[in-house]
């Protein structure tokens, strides 16, 4: 039951002071006034008019539930505003998961765009590789990277990277360094726990060949992998943007250069709906904007 359209029907009733001039305010006939007011007296279980043919009196019970129900209609009138309002302008808290690896070394120039740009939005951000669930953890968006098989959820594409091979020089010297992928079977391969089981590689024919790995180290963050690649632990395989810093500088060496790559997408989530709120619309706009693409290549 409408119990918001008999508040208000009440309300008018008592301020045009008349069920037939509140109908002409309510654009309806004066029967659906004296209904809208006979359900509200029946669900209250309280007279809330005493009438007659040319007067119309609140009751006690009418005064007291005036007051109230006016309260209750301007904190509803006030929550709408509020609501419309953040669909029109970013405001509010905005709740991001992201991967620790994307969020440490990426998220920061695209944070700071967006919060320079929307000052009345507070960020918290938490960082955790696993797929989170946005609506039963209460997320308003997700950075992924990899494939997205939720469902109810959008997913804007904002890039993707493509995984890198790559060891450390004193791995190089010790071990020596694989020229083909199925010589990779007799590495010390760093497995990402969260990725897929085998990496996978095409030559310059276009042949395929995936391989099933075996190493000292293994772990759910990329970027755990990438230093102990770099302290010569072994050969780690992964997204560009991990390891493009410890290439450039060295740390690590590109290997298999003559094969490619697999790459992996990189998505902004949030919850599928008509009702969009602008802080997170717009955060995806912002991430969208960055292009996010290959590197260390």
């Amino acid at each position: 039951m409408d119990h918001m359209t008999q508040f208000r029907t009440f309300a008018q009733v008592v301020r045009a002071r008349s069920f037939s001039a509140a109908a002409r305010k309510l654009d309806v006939s004066p029967a659906a006034v004296g209904k809208q007011i006979a359900l509200l007296e029946k669900w209250l279980g309280a007279r809330l008019f005493d009438r007659t043919t040319r007067h119309l009196r609140l009751t006690e019970a009418g005064e007291d539930f005036y007051d109230r129900a006016t309260r209750i209609l301007r904190e509803l009138d006030d929550a709408q505003r509020a609501a419309s309002a953040a669909q029109r302008e970013p405001r509010g808290q905005l709740k991001i998961s992201a991967p620790v690896s994307f969020a440490a070394l990426e998220l920061g120039r695209a944070l700071a765009k967006f919060m320079a740009t929307h000052p009345r939005v507070s960020v918290e951000v938490q960082l955790d590789d696993r797929k989170v669930n946005l609506v039963a953890e209460g997320f308003d968006c997700a950075v992924r990277i990899g494939a997205v098989d939720e469902t109810n959820v959008i997913a804007r594409p904002i890039g993707s990277s493509p995984f890198v091979l790559c060891a450390a020089p004193s791995y190089l010297k010790r071990r020596g360094e694989p020229q083909t992928p199925a010589e990779l079977r007799q590495h010390e391969c760093l497995r990402y726990t969260l990725g897929p089981s085998q990496w996978r590689f095409t030559d310059m024919d276009g042949n395929e060949e995936s391989i099933t790995v075996n190493g000292p180290v293994r772990a759910n963050n990329g970027m755990l992998l990438c230093n102990a690649a770099a302290e010569g632990f072994g050969i780690t395989y992964a997204p560009a943007f991990i390891v493009a810093a410890a290439v450039k500088s060295g740390q690590l060496v590109r290997l298999l250069t003559r094969y490619e790559t697999v790459s992996t997408p990189i998505h902004v989530l949030y919850p599928a709906g008509r009702h969009v709120p602008a802080k997170v619309r717009r955060f995806a706009e912002v991430m969208t904007e960055q292009a996010w693409g290959p590197r260390a290549r």
